[in-house]
C-alpha cells in the first residue's frame, strides 16, 4: 500500500532515502512483472500539465519520488509534507552498494555516445563486484529501437537505468516495458552524465538550498533558460494560484466594501471615514487574512478534504478574520474602520473563498 502526498494533483510517494532504497530492492528482486519508477521536479510538474501521455505514465507509475526542493516546499503548503529531496546523483552510490550486496545487475541506457559506457567503467572501478551487463547511448533512430530492446532483454538486467530527458525516458520505458522483461525500469535524467564526470554538479550547499537549477543554468544558459526561468515561474503560479487569488479577492472586497458603504452614505446621509486609512491598512489586512487561511489549511488541494470540512474551515477563517480586523482597528486607532465596512468586506470574502475553492475542486476532480 503506497503512502502518498498530493502536490498540484500529482501523487508522490512519501519516502525517505531508506524507504526508496527498500522499494528499489523489492522491485528489482521481484520477477512477477516489470515496474517503472519516476522522479518529479519542477520541470516534471510543468511537463505533466502539458503532455497528456507523460501525465498518464506518472499517474500509472509504481513509484514517484520527489527530486527537487521546489516540489518538497510545495508539499508543505499543501498539508502533507514530503520528508526530503531525493536526487539520484546523491544516492546512486548506495544503489550500487545494494546491487553488489544482493547480486543485482544493471544496464545503462542514455546520454550521448560514450557517456553511458564511461559511467559504467567508473562505477566498476569503484564497486568491484558491481555487475553492469550493458551500456548504450540514448541517441538512436526509431528503426533501431526494436533491436535495442532485444539487446536489453537478452542481457537480462535486474535494473534498467534510462538517462534521457523528461518525458522522453518515461515514454520510451512505457513503450517497451512489456517486451524488455526487466524487473525495474528507472528514468534518471542526467545521472549518467554526472557519474561519468561529463557534467559537473553544483556545490553541495546550492543543492541543499534548492539552487542547483541556477548552477546548471549558468553552465548551459542557451539550452536551459526556458526550462528554468519560464518553468519556475509557471510552477510558482500553479503553487500559489489560490494565495494570489485570495490576495486579489481580499483587496477587492476591502475596497469594494468601502464603496458599498459610501453608496449607502450618499443614499441615507450616513457619515463615513475617508478612504485613506483603509488603503494604508490594506497590506496588513491582506497579510493577516492569508496567515489565517494558512492556519486553517485552506491552501491544501481542495480534493484532499471533504466539501463539508472545507466549508467549516472557510467559516472559521471568516469569523476569525473579522475578529482580527476588529482587534487591529482597536489597536491602531488611526485606522478607525467603520464596523459596517468590516462586516461587508468579511461577507464578500466569504463569498470569494467559497467560490474559489469550489472552482479549484471542480478543476481538481477532472
Amino acid at each position: 500500500m503506497r503512502n502518498t502526498a498530493t502536490v498540484l494533483g500529482i501523487s508522490i510517494d512519501i519516502l525517505t532515502l531508506r524507504g526508496l532504497l527498500e522499494a528499489i530492492e523489492q522491485f528489482a528482486t521481484s520477477r512477477d512483472r516489470s515496474r517503472q519508477i519516476a522522479y518529479l521536479n519542477v520541470d516534471c510538474v510543468n511537463q505533466y500539465y502539458r503532455n497528456s501521455a507523460y501525465k498518464e505514465i506518472i499517474d500509472a507509475a509504481d513509484l514517484v519520488y520527489a527530486d527537487g526542493m521546489g516540489v518538497v516546499w510545495a508539499s508543505k503548503l499543501f498539508g502533507v509534507p514530503l520528508p526530503e529531496r531525493l536526487t539520484a546523483a546523491d544516492f546512486f552510490g548506495k544503489v550500487c552498494e545494494l546491487c553488489e550486496r544482493k547480486g543485482l545487475s544493471m544496464f545503462f541506457l542514455g546520454s550521448e555516445p560514450g557517456i553511458a559506457e564511461g559511467a559504467a567503467n567508473k562505477l566498476k572501478e569503484q564497486y568491484k563486484d558491481l555487475e553492469i551487463v550493458g551500456a548504450e547511448s540514448g541517441f538512436f533512430s526509431e528503426d533501431e529501437e526494436e533491436a535495442l530492446a532485444r539487446r536489453i532483454s537478452d542481457a537480462s538486467p535486474d535494473i534498467l537505468v534510462v538517462g534521457m530527458s523528461v518525458p522522453r525516458q518515461e515514454l520510451w520505458i512505457r513503450r517497451h516495458i512489456d517486451k524488455l522483461g526487466v524487473p525495474l525500469c528507472w528514468g534518471v535524467g542526467a545521472l549518467l552524465e554526472f557519474v561519468s564526470g561529463t557534467t559537473r554538479r553544483a556545490p553541495k550547499w546550492m543543492c541543499n538550498c534548492g539552487l542547483e537549477w541556477s548552477y546548471r543554468l549558468i553552465l548551459e544558459p542557451a539550452r536551459l533558460w526556458r526550462r528554468y526561468l519560464l518553468g519556475n515561474v509557471k510552477f510558482a503560479l500553479r503553487v500559489f494560484l489560490l494565495v494570489i487569488t485570495d490576495i486579489i479577492a481580499f483587496s477587492l472586497s476591502w475596497i469594494g466594501a468601502y464603496f458599498i458603504r459610501a453608496a449607502l452614505s450618499n443614499t441615507f446621509g450616513l457619515p463615513i471615514n475617508p478612504i485613506d486609512g483603509y488603503i494604508a491598512a490594506l497590506p496588513l489586512m491582506v497579510f493577516l487574512w492569508i496567515m489565517t487561511c494558512l492556519f486553517f489549511g485552506l491552501y491544501r488541494r481542495p480534493t484532499e478534504t471533504t466539501r463539508f470540512g472545507e466549508f467549516v474551515s472557510i467559516l472559521k477563517v471568516t469569523i476569525l478574520a473579522s475578529l482580527i480586523v476588529s482587534a487591529t482597528s482597536f489597536m491602531f486607532k488611526g485606522f478607525d474602520f467603520g464596523r459596517s465596512v468590516v462586516l461587508i468586506s468579511v461577507f464578500l470574502n466569504f463569498l470569494a473563498l467559497t467560490t474559489s475553492r469550489m472552482v479549484a475542486r471542480k478543476i481538481g476532480e477532472k
